[in-house]
């Protein structure tokens, strides 16, 4: 008699404690518009952080791995647990949230358990980081709301599913003059996560049989999303009989986890004027009005040079001083080409 009263008074316990409210179908709407993720369920759950729960002595305790959910009643701090639920689990779930996960009682595991459920089947609910089901004794139906406490490995759980930082090369190509070679690589980013990080442009120079001349590197850095990015990479060579016929660029960008909102977006500028200066090159001028309202100093410029067919065929970087707040300058950037230049913008970064 004295184990069926400990029973219920530990199902009073967690029934008063341990739950969120009385079970409301309008919990279980999906709402419009929400945005559609990928979450693992796999690790311990437990009501412990949830708000509503007043004993710090009874709760519910979840294990979730991959195709399996088991749930105890635990009490006295931890040194008691009878087993609730055992059954089938799809941890990978998909979509709009909310989820709904429909697990099939173990029956083997939990016919013999006084406090386990007798239902066939149980119904649980994953939105807004939490995990919640309809749970029943004495007469009551209560809805119990987990919340993940560790990852399958045991690491912290962050219920966030952030995406990764993208970069992707949006134009190539190379102007040359004599034994000197200037590649540019425009790069760009697709979201907030890449703002902060590096990027790494790796460059094959390559010969008339595709043999590579050499392989040349440039890092920069994004500072605000759907920045264009502009990499010049330069090639010297001690060799006149050396041509480069075509360039291989690929790109990586690194993942510290250092996204932030950036800075205000800098214009693309156009040339006002390009002309040959007294070596063969040429000479392509911007004009840039600082409207940020700060004083700007070293700013990086990538100048990106074009043909008649719109294609790059050169470039240069180039580092102004300081452009004072309110104020113009003129930025002179001495470009390597093949060939006339019909066009040339000037990429501005912090």
């Amino acid at each position: 008699m004295k184990k069926f009263l400990a029973f219920g008074s530990l199902a009073i316990a967690l029934l008063i404690g341990g739950c969120s409210g009385p079970d409301s179908s309008s919990s279980d709407q999906i709402s419009a518009g929400q945005e559609s993720t990928v979450s693992d369920l796999t690790g311990v759950w437990s009501d412990k952080t949830v708000e509503t729960v007043d004993s710090e002595d009874t709760w519910m305790e979840a294990v979730i791995t991959e195709g399996t959910i088991s749930i105890d009643w635990v009490s006295d701090g931890g040194d008691t647990r009878w087993i609730y639920w055992v059954g089938t689990f799809d941890s990978k779930i998909e979509g709009a949230l909310p989820q709904k996960v429909v697990s099939e009682r173990n029956a083997e595991e939990t016919d013999t358990a006084l406090l386990a459920s007798s239902d066939d089947t149980k119904e649980f609910t994953f939105e807004d980081g939490q995990l919640s089901y309809s749970q029943s004794a004495l007469g009551q139906t209560r809805k119990i709301v987990l919340e993940k406490q560790s990852a399958g490995n045991g690491a912290p759980f962050s219920t966030s599913q952030e995406e990764s930082p993208v970069v992707e090369i949006v134009d190539s190509g190379f102007g040359q003059n004599g034994t000197f070679t200037q590649g540019v690589v425009i790069v760009t980013n697709t979201g907030e996560k890449s703002v902060g990080e590096f990027v790494t442009v790796s460059v094959n120079f390559l010969g008339a049989e595709g043999e590579i001349l050499s392989t040349e590197e440039q890092v920069e850095s994004f500072n605000w999303v759907g920045q264009e990015l502009v990499l010049p990479i330069s090639f010297l060579t001690d060799r006149s009989d050396v041509t480069v016929a075509s360039m291989d660029p690929s790109v990586t960008l690194s993942d510290y986890g250092g996204g932030n909102s950036g800075r205000a977006p800098l214009p693309v500028l156009e040339a006002t004027e390009i002309t040959p200066n007294q070596f063969g090159e040429y000479i392509a001028s911007f004009e840039f009005t600082n409207e940020t309202g700060e004083d700007l100093e070293g700013l990086r410029v990538g100048t990106v040079c074009r043909d008649e067919t719109g294609e790059i065929n050169g470039g240069t970087s180039t580092y102004p001083s300081l452009a004072p707040a309110g104020r113009t300058i003129r930025i002179d950037a001495n470009v390597t080409v093949s060939g006339q230049p019909a066009s040339c913008d000037a990429y501005l970064n912090y």
